[in-house]
Formats: C-alpha cells, sequence, structure tokens
C-alpha cells in the first residue's frame, strides 16, 4: 500500500461513516467508537486506516516495539499500513526540544493476532 492508497481509505471510510450517520444508523458510530477505545495513542485518521484494512484488530504496535516487549511478528504477516509524522528536531538551537514536522510517511503496524511470544499483561 502506498500514501495514496492509504489517503483514499480514509476518504471512504469517512464518507462511509457520514453516510450512515445521516440515515439515522448508528452501527457505524458504535464500530468507531469502540476503535476509539482499542486504539488510544493513534490519530482518527489512522484508527480509520486500521479499522478498514484489520476490523478485528486489537493491539496494535509496530514490530520494534513488539520486540521490546517480548512478542515478534510472525513469518508472512502482512502489516496494517498507516500515516506517521517525519520529524526533525532544529540542531541549530540546542535548547529548543522543539520537533519540526517535514511530512508524513507510510509505516506498517502489526495486531496482537500477527505476533507469538511472552503473554502480554492484562488491563
Amino acid at each position: 500500500m502506498n500514501r495514496q492508497e492509504a489517503v483514499e481509505i480514509t476518504e471512504r471510510s469517512l464518507t462511509e461513516l457520514h453516510e450512515s450517520l445521516k440515515n439515522g444508523k448508528s452501527e457505524a458510530m458504535q464500530a468507531y467508537l469502540k476503535s476509539l477505545a482499542v486504539f488510544p495513542e493513534y490519530s482518527h485518521r489512522n484508527i480509520f486506516l486500521i479499522q478498514a484494512q484489520m476490523p478485528h484488530a486489537t493491539r496494535i504496535a509496530g514490530f520494534a516495539k513488539w520486540k521490546k516487549l517480548g512478542r515478534w511478528v510472525r513469518s508472512g504477516e502482512k502489516g496494517i499500513g498507516i500515516i506517521a509524522p517525519l520529524m526533525t528536531r532544529d540542531r541549530a538551537t540546542v535548547e529548543s526540544d522543539e520537533d519540526k514536522i517535514l511530512g508524513f510517511r507510510l509505516v506498517h503496524v502489526f495486531d496482537v493476532s500477527q505476533t507469538e511470544g511472552e503473554e502480554l499483561p492484562s488491563i
């Protein structure tokens, strides 16, 4: 999946949600709100991308994060494409801790169902 496809999926998901709300159906809104509760650290756009690509996803993290948690992504698993900011720190001013967004890029994350390893702590 490239960036353009990710944007198209997001726009299609937003349009479908808008249409279902206009028609008075709350099922799409309930699914969206459930997704918000499951993916609290992702933007609305990325939640739509995750939900569109893997509706049953519950816990999402990148490859390195799963490795830190003692889990690994199974061989052959396809990542879920999301949009991540490309950040830089202004090195000219050492005192500044301010990051600047240069743009956005496509990154891949994985659901817990795509991993193996140590059990995760329950909430």
